[in-house]
């Protein structure tokens, strides 16, 4: 679960840079963060402490927007709620976010994927 804060440990345990997608769209986030939420980043930065420098890892099967809305639950415990060009794309999205949300072993994550699929498909019964 995001924290309800961020104090100083999470915030001066440094930055890791992320390269997602084709594009390679970086996202700079929290180390600390990422290890407290996910134990898949925990591993894969187990040398933090031995070696401080930044660190950068590739997620090049991941769509942007979608890691964004990882990054926006990460820091504010919420994803977005804008409206894509169609119903099948956002849910689309979603079932990307719940698969990532998976990969990552953020099962409040998958929780709250759950809880916007529903209400998309309960705002649209067709």
């Amino acid at each position: 679960m995001p924290p309800k804060y961020l104090d100083k440990r999470t915030l001066s345990g440094g930055i890791v840079n992320l390269s997602v997608g084709d594009s390679q769209t970086p996202f700079d986030i929290h180390i600390e963060l990422l290890c407290d939420l996910s134990p898949l980043f925990d591993d894969m930065l187990q040398d933090r402490f031995l070696d401080p420098s930044t660190k950068e890892l590739v997620f090049p099967d991941d769509a942007p927007d979608v890691f964004a809305d990882f990054v926006s639950w990460a820091y504010c415990g919420r994803i977005s709620d804008v409206e894509a060009s169609t119903e099948s794309s956002r849910l689309d999205h979603l079932f990307q976010l719940w698969i990532l949300a998976e990969r990552f072993h953020l099962s409040e994550l998958q929780d709250l994927v759950v809880i916007h699929c529903r209400e998309s498909l309960d705002s649209k019964p067709s």
